[in-house]
């Protein structure tokens, strides 16, 4: 047995994991998601408000997004590497990290990324450091970070995948739906 789970069902949760990128956690979290997507809620069980499957996930443009205010990020892959936290600033931080390095400079990086960012570090007004890359980024909405995050990837012909739900919220876009985004740089 491994980790309270039998060798058999150890082997099947391997089979469908990504390769050096899933922990155990998150491919039981894909597992999981795709289960309730195609299976509804048995009566009387509760599955958080976030992720209580309605319909189907839907694919939108990823250069005419919907309104993401509401939204919690599912998961979301970049340069094929699933990120272990996902949420849209940490997604933002990461293509902000990648960007830095391919275009060599703070201020190519500047011209073209739609956050407020600072050469060095500051830690007011919203803004976090990010140490390795000796910048600070402020914080975005979920809408904000997208619009960065894609032109970003778009600029640099970068793959971004993102899966998000909705919450149950009158003033959700799609209250309770999922909705998806894939960035690949044949498109770009």
């Amino acid at each position: 047995m491994t980790h309270g789970i039998s060798d058999g069902n150890f082997r099947r949760i391997q089979a469908v994991a990504v390769p050096l990128i899933d922990t155990l956690d998150t491919a039981l979290e894909r597992i999981l998601t795709f289960y309730e997507k195609h299976n509804p809620p048995r009566s009387g069980t509760i599955l958080p408000a976030a992720t209580m499957p309605i319909s189907g996930e839907r694919v939108f443009d990823p250069y005419s997004p919907p309104d993401l205010m509401h939204t919690k990020m599912t998961a979301a892959t970049f340069r094929r590497r699933a990120l272990e936290l996902p949420t849209w600033n940490a997604l933002l931080d990461e293509v902000i990290r990648a960007s830095r390095g391919d275009l060599g400079s703070f201020d190519a990086l500047k011209k073209i990324c739609l956050t407020n960012l600072v050469d060095g570090q500051k830690t007011d007004q919203g803004y976090r450091y990010l140490s390795d890359i000796r910048l600070s980024v402020q914080g975005q909405s979920a809408n904000d970070a997208w619009r960065s995050v894609a032109r970003l990837a778009r600029h640099l012909g970068y793959q971004v995948q993102v899966s998000f739900v909705w919450y149950f919220k009158e003033a959700a876009a799609f209250p309770g739906e999922s909705g998806s985004f894939c960035l690949d740089r044949r498109e770009a």
